[in-house]
């Protein structure tokens, strides 16, 4: 068998009104024993996850997989090992914005941490 990494990503839709859709992405760990196999697994997983509900505000939200974007085949899982890479050509405003909000809510849980 062999270790896979998956990035799938959804849409995620408010059905009947003007708001604008997200997208989530998710990395997913895939024992298969090849590619097709890891990519059949995928889209398995993907399955899962797709939903349709009525959220507290009463909008329709579906959550629909966009695509598998990135599909590789990694080794056995190590400790301090890298799980993903991506080059993306260039960032909007508003995705640097949003990028650099979460680094700093992340960097805000550790500050007072032991150790760093």
């Amino acid at each position: 068998m062999n270790f896979y990494i998956a990035k799938l990503v959804f849409r995620i839709e408010v059905l009947n009104e003007p708001l604008k859709d997200q997208y989530e992405e998710k990395l997913i760990w895939i024992k298969a024993a090849d590619l097709k196999q890891a990519y059949i697994k995928s889209i398995e997983l993907a399955g899962k996850d797709e939903i349709e509900f009525i959220n507290a505000n009463h909008h329709h939200i579906r959550w629909k997989l966009a695509g598998i974007t990135h599909l590789s085949q990694t080794g056995s899982l190590n400790d301090d090992m890298e799980l993903f890479s991506e080059i993306k050509e260039a960032y909007t405003e508003n995705e640097t914005h949003i990028l650099q909000r979460r680094a700093e809510d992340i960097s805000k849980q550790f500050i007072n941490y032991p150790n760093t």
